[in-house]
């Protein structure tokens, strides 16, 4: 990690967090982090202050670099704001102790609130430089909007988790409170083997089919006019959709990513329901409170308003976003209590429809995701290289052929 020069290590900011300063004296760096600090705060960086409840902590990147930021000061007559660059890399209270010298004894650092900014959790990628010893922690979205920091999440309403290394908490946010959710406009297809659930599934979409055999499934999308699709079934912790039968066995399996690709071929939108109760003989849940808070859910008309309403006033959504071959969707989990069979009552993954790709990144799509066939003609050519073409014109073909051969042997490996 690259850390800003060492004169920054003991002071300050040159700049004075009272309104009207005289920004003109500080640095690009200096102006960032207290726009930063501000926009966590209102609008407004905190005035510099010795009293400790009202003392705040920010955390920022800056070039690569972790920074964190205090309105603490010791001396009533000091002008300016602390800076330290944390080389730990992480909330280490030893190491941020040093933006707090001169203060009481027996000051505990760790109760502060502290604020992170977004982009520090998407440099990391993870969640880890926060631990339970920081109960007061919030992340701050790139608009400057607070969110709560639970179990190394974002709480962005009460109960409705996202991870916090999603690069716009503002725009998922938006994503799901601000999108429509009209069953007259979409083909609602069921892998379900419940009746019950169909029941309430075709109550409540004009356009359903109970899907059967995996052949079924393609030619719905294909004949249908139109252009969303919820699509139910059991959805694993793993991404497979399955189709069990009435006896509880698994008829077939699908991959999730299987979806995403025809969603872009169809540019058609699909989003994926795991009503995960509904065939599992396992199950603890009690099946028909479920299938009545299902049909209630449905009622509402923005995702936003759905998530919440299955997950009712006791559990929670939890979102991520996953990546799949340039990609990115994004997946919700509702949860029941710990100890509960299925754990995880219903699973989302929405495929937003992507724009058309350049040409390029199109056709490199489709050499990948068609490798083991172009592989398969590349050694049939070989054989016949080798076996059955003479003349001097295959000396130089054969090893080229050989050469792509090699090159899509690995990127099939790379495929499965």
């Amino acid at each position: 990690m690259q850390h800003l020069p060492a004169f920054l290590l003991s002071a300050c900011l040159l700049l004075t967090a009272l309104p009207g300063s005289a920004q003109s004296n500080s640095t690009g760096l200096e102006q960032q982090l207290l726009r930063e600090f501000g926009q966590a705060n209102g609008g407004t960086a905190p005035p510099l202050t010795t009293d400790l409840p009202q003392v705040k902590l920010y955390v920022t990147m800056v070039d690569g670099s972790l920074i964190a930021i205090t309105n603490y000061r010791s001396d009533p007559e000091q002008k300016t704001l602390n800076i330290l660059p944390l080389e730990m890399g992480r909330l280490d209270s030893t190491e941020l102790s040093q933006l707090f010298a001169g203060a009481p004894a027996g000051f505990d650092l760790t109760r502060l609130p502290v604020q992170i900014h977004s982009k520090v959790f998407q440099f990391f990628m993870n969640a880890f430089l926060v631990d339970d010893r920081f109960p007061n922690v919030t992340v701050i979205s790139l608009q400057g909007k607070s969110h709560p920091f639970r179990y190394g999440l974002a709480e962005v309403r009460p109960g409705f988790l996202v991870a916090v290394t999603i690069q716009d908490l503002d725009d998922l946010n938006s994503f799901f409170f601000e999108r429509g959710f009209d069953p007259a406009e979409m083909e609602a297809l069921s892998l379900i083997n419940n009746q019950e659930v169909n029941a309430v599934l075709s109550g409540v979409f004009p356009h359903f089919q109970a899907i059967r055999t995996e052949n079924h499934i393609e030619n719905a999308f294909q004949k249908s006019r139109q252009k969303s699709f919820c699509l139910f079934a059991h959805i694993g912790a793993d991404g497979q959709l399955t189709r069990y039968l009435s006896s509880g066995a698994v008829s077939y399996e699908l991959p999730a990513t299987q979806f995403l690709h025809l969603s872009a071929d169809l540019q058609k939108e699909i989003i994926l329901v795991g009503i995960n109760y509904a065939d599992d003989t396992s199950r603890t849940l009690d099946v028909a409170a479920e299938i009545k808070r299902l049909g209630d859910a449905l009622q509402h008309r923005k995702w936003g308003d759905v998530l919440p309403a299955l997950a009712g006033p006791e559990n929670e959504v939890h979102v991520s976003e996953q990546n799949s071959d340039g990609f990115y969707f994004k997946r919700a989990e509702v949860s029941r209590p710990e100890g509960a069979k299925p754990s995880r009552a219903y699973s989302f993954i929405f495929f937003k429809t992507p724009p058309k790709p350049p040409a390029i990144l199109a056709g490199l799509r489709f050499v990948y995701g068609h490798s083991g066939k172009i592989l398969s003609v590349l050694i049939a050519l070989q054989l016949l290289f080798f076996f059955v073409f003479k003349g001097a014109w295959t000396r130089t073909w054969k090893w080229i052929n050989l050469v792509f051969t090699l090159i899509f042997v690995f990127i099939f490996a790379f495929s499965l």
